[in-house]
């Protein structure tokens, strides 16, 4: 039997910038946030990049990302994913995510297969995966319009479920186009 020993904590290749000992208690939204924001930066407290003690994922049999025309400041984004001149400031986006051009993204979590459309501006959203953001779509701008629209935490984190599936103003739903529900 094999156990690690929290009251040793030798992790090697620890850096002197990370918090010894770094453990969260991730039931929160917020702390979840926050656990995702803890590993970004140059010098983030919880490196992830470290060869003596890597923290592997499954395997991905897809394309590197891919970011063109794109503006990234202190995140990470996964394979597969497709960045297209958009802004994107301390995020974590996930696999095969499609963020459209004109789009800016600040202190986000959006997990795999989301689609982000053009000209959104998202702020402390997290979004589960295999969500379908309109185009245009602004989040976590004013916490009481968002409250109106999604679940909003205590500390103003917009959050939305699995295969979240917004509605842009400008394009009719589908059971309005098809004379009754889908």
């Amino acid at each position: 039997m094999v156990a690690y020993n929290f009251m040793q904590n030798a992790v090697p290749g620890l850096k002197p910038y990370e918090e010894r000992g770094y453990w969260r208690d991730v039931g929160t939204l917020e702390t979840y946030w926050q656990a995702h924001l803890d590993i970004l930066g140059e010098c983030p407290i919880f490196d992830l990049r470290n060869g003596e003690w890597p923290i592997l994922s499954d395997t991905f049999d897809g394309p590197t990302a891919s970011l063109a025309k794109a503006y990234v400041e202190d995140s990470m984004i996964g394979q597969g994913s497709q960045v297209l001149d958009a802004d994107i400031r301390r995020s974590v986006i996930g696999r095969n995510v499609r963020i459209e051009p004109g789009t800016k993204i600040e202190e986000c979590i959006i997990l795999d297969g989301s689609i982000v459309g053009a000209k959104s501006h998202l702020r402390r959203v997290v979004a589960d995966r295999f969500n379908v953001i309109p185009a245009g779509s602004e989040m976590g701008l004013n916490p009481a319009q968002d409250r109106k629209r999604y679940h909003v935490s205590r500390s103003n984190l917009v959050v939305l479920p699995r295969q979240f599936r917004g509605i842009s103003s400008d394009r009719p739903r589908k059971e309005d186009t098809q004379g009754g529900a889908a």
